[in-house]
């Protein structure tokens, strides 16, 4: 045994690991050329005349390849380095090497900013030995006596990220091998830097390891860079602290060549984060008030649901919730109704791509709703209205007494009959200037809440039923089945109007006195007005006649002149009451009795005439047309009328308070005929008289003694 060496006279000498120039010299083959060959020994020899004889396969004698040859530095063309090697380097292992740039330090201080790094300027040089010193804990230097070579990676010349491998970065780990070409050292550059690389700070984006999907055939179909999915930082100090993280990306990388956020379903297909595909997530600004901590990447926020996050039902129904501006403010209701949440095809929702159908809005169930501000136009069953000046921009527009009213105006609706136990009333404040809130459809919080806390009750209407000590008094049971309308069934009742300190309770209990307890309750005045531009009606409701009734009477009052009138359903006036003057009541129309009347004052009739210093009786007094008792007289002259073309008989005139010798006169509406007639058992009238004309009269005087009137004469012509 002994130890060889190239240089010993006796040495392997310096073995040929490589022939560049076998093929231009002609040589009939690869086994012509200089080379080292080595075989594969299956067996020794160890008999005494076969000392250190070998077996071995045939097929397996061949050269020695892949060995790698790496220049000195002072072989550099542009200059060697002052520590260059003195010999080249050969291996047939393969070289560990680090990359690096021209020139450059690895160790540099970080700086930002995204470029686009030549390949042929990455370079690579061996690894040299540890160093504890290096990076503070130890590392592995780089032998820069050798000459610096540019990194060799496979690719396939398609545009990023097509590429078979990424470029190297700089400092990147790897081994350097040759490859079988027998002609020249063909050089390739393997990564064994177990750190993946997501270039979003700075770098070349191509330097982004990638993740790979594959073909059928088991091959490489397409890459994707690892900034498409993640960002690294190396810390985070708020309320929440952490050391190196990665973060999913959601957004552009931070060079801009890749977009991240998109999550997939392999069913359906992918889909992108809020700020580049309008997706669901959103970061929220930088200064967002849900920050919890900050990295030198910047700050990180709880994740958001973007307001534009896309709520999907089917193909159609596939938008975002509808939201609205600032909380205006409301109350809870002590009734809760249901609310839907609903497709609305007519608006229209942002996207990355461009405006969509449809956005998905809430809709609450009420009996009450405020009334449309548009204007409504010709329809089959609306009369075509004028539409005048511009409408004003009602839901901008803020109502105050004293302005002209808006043609577009809000107020509550429903459609349906309401049922209740009452109704509390709340003026608002009539001043020039005040706020007015009868029409106004969106008046604000503040001003809704201070007309609540600040109007006074005025007045209450309140519904009441017959009742027993326990349960309602039924009229109709709900249990009988008989109502035709409601089937909870009715009581005899009604509504009553009273001021507000004053409810139908306060009259069903009794004070010590026995009377209702109302009645020792001090309550402000509760007026029901019915102004002089309204008519109260009694009667039969009729939806054909101008005043809203077939039959029956209606009150109004006549401003003017002060006067409350009485008309028939016709518009035919027959009584009014005077509010100056002397306060009469005035008839225009006959007061007619079937029966009997008893009038315990004077009746002025339209037309009369003062006798006496008393108003009397005129014309158009009382209507006779059978046994009638005429109201005991205070003044001498009383008039009487027939029915209209007719004769009437008069059988009683009251007696109430009269006194012997008393007088009375009689006077008849002209053409209408009165006939006085004794009738013995039945009237207090004794003899008969008959006037037939205006000036005709006829004079009574009261005797005690037969209890009735004597007819003392009649005037005729």
């Amino acid at each position: 045994m002994f130890i060889d060496e190239s240089r010993t006279s006796r040495g392997v000498g310096f073995l040929a690991l490589q022939d560049h120039g076998w093929e231009k010299e002609g040589m009939p083959g690869l086994d012509t050329r200089s080379l080292i060959g080595a075989v594969r020994v299956t067996k020794r020899y160890r008999g005494l005349d076969e000392m250190g004889d070998y077996q071995f396969e045939d097929e397996s004698l061949g050269d020695v390849i892949g060995s790698f040859l790496w220049e000195s530095a002072a072989d550099d063309p542009k200059g060697g380095a002052a520590n260059s090697r003195e010999i080249p380097g050969w291996r047939m292992t393969p070289w560990p090497v680090r990359t690096k740039g021209p020139g450059s330090d690895t160790e540099q201080e970080p700086q930002v900013g995204c470029v686009d790094f030549d390949r042929d300027e990455i370079k690579m040089l061996p690894l040299y030995k540890w160093d504890d010193a290096l990076f503070g804990e130890g590392g592995a230097t780089i032998d820069d006596r050798f000459l610096e070579r540019v990194v060799q990676v496979p690719r396939q010349g398609l545009p990023w990220p097509s590429a078979l491998f990424p470029k190297p970065w700089l400092d990147c780990f790897g081994i350097a091998v040759s490859m079988d070409n027998e002609g020249q050292q063909d050089e390739l550059f393997l990564q064994t830097d177990p750190r993946l690389v997501a270039v979003n700070v700075g770098g070349d984006p191509e330097m982004g390891s990638l993740v790979c999907d594959l073909q059928k055939n088991c091959t490489i179909s397409k890459v994707a860079p690892l900034q498409s999915a993640f960002r690294v930082a190396t810390q985070m100090v708020g309320c929440v602290n952490s050391g190196p993280f990665l973060a999913w990306q959601i957004g552009m990388s931070g060079c801009g060549d890749t977009l991240g956020g998109v999550v997939w379903d392999t069913s359906i297909g992918g889909f992108l984060g809020q700020t580049l595909g309008s997706g669901p997530l959103v970061c929220g600004p930088p200064g967002d008030k849900h920050k919890v901590a900050q990295t030198e990447i910047g700050s990180v926020n709880s994740a958001h649901i973007s307001t534009n996050a896309y709520f999907f039902k089917d193909e159609e129904y596939d938008a975002p919730l509808k939201f609205d501006e600032r909380w205006e403010g409301a109350k809870a209701g002590p009734v809760s109704v249901e609310v839907f949440l609903e497709y609305d095809d007519e608006l229209k929702h942002p996207h990355v791509c461009e405006e969509k159908d449809g956005m998905w809005r809430w809709r609450a169930a009420t009996f009450i709703e405020s009334s449309t501000t548009d204007i409504p136009g010709p329809s089959e069953v609306m009369i075509p209205i004028d539409p005048g000046p511009p409408v004003l921009d009602w839901p901008n527009y803020k109502p105050i007494i004293g302005q002209p009213r808006p043609r577009a105006a809000a107020w509550g609706q429903a459609i349906t009959e309401l049922g209740m136990p009452g109704l509390v009333f709340q003026p608002q404040f009539f001043k020039d200037g005040a706020p007015d809130f009868r029409t106004w459809g969106n008046p604000s919080r503040d001003l809704i809440d201070r007309q609540k806390a600040d109007s006074p009750m005025t007045a209450r209407l309140e519904a009441f039923a017959r009742q027993g000590t326990e349960t309602w008094d039924y009229y109709n049971s709900p249990a009988s089945g008989r109502e035709p309308r409601y089937p909870r069934g009715s009581a005899n009742g009604g509504i009553a109007f009273m001021p507000p300190q004053i409810g139908i309770g306060e009259y069903m209990g009794l004070d010590a006195d026995g009377d209702p307890r109302a009645h020792s309750i001090a309550h402000s005045t509760a007026a029901f007005v019915i102004s002089d531009a309204a008519r109260l009606a009694l009667g039969t409701p009729s939806t054909a006649d101008d005043g809203g009734i077939s039959a029956g009477f209606y009150k109004t009052y006549n401003a003017t002149s002060s006067i409350l009138e009485t008309y028939l359903h016709d518009d035919t006036r027959y009584l009014y009451l005077e509010a100056t003057s002397d306060k009469r009541i005035i008839f225009e129309r006959p007061i007619k009795a079937n029966d009997a009347a008893t009038f315990a004052d004077d009746v002025t009739i339209t037309g009369a005439t003062t006798i006496d210093g008393v108003a009397s009786l005129g014309k158009d007094a009382v209507q006779i047309d059978g046994s009638y008792t005429i109201a005991a007289p205070t003044s001498t002259y009383m008039s009487v009328q027939a029915n209209s073309g007719t004769s009437g008989t008069l059988w009683t005139i009251d007696a109430t308070g009269a006194t012997d010798g008393q007088l009375l006169i009689l006077t008849p509406y002209p053409g209408h005929d009165i006939n006085m007639y004794e009738y013995a058992g039945y009237g207090n009238i004794y003899g008969s008289a008959n006037m037939t004309e205006n000036d005709n009269k006829a004079g009574l005087i009261y005797d005690s003694a037969l209890g009735g009137w004597v007819v003392m004469f009649s005037k005729t012509g």
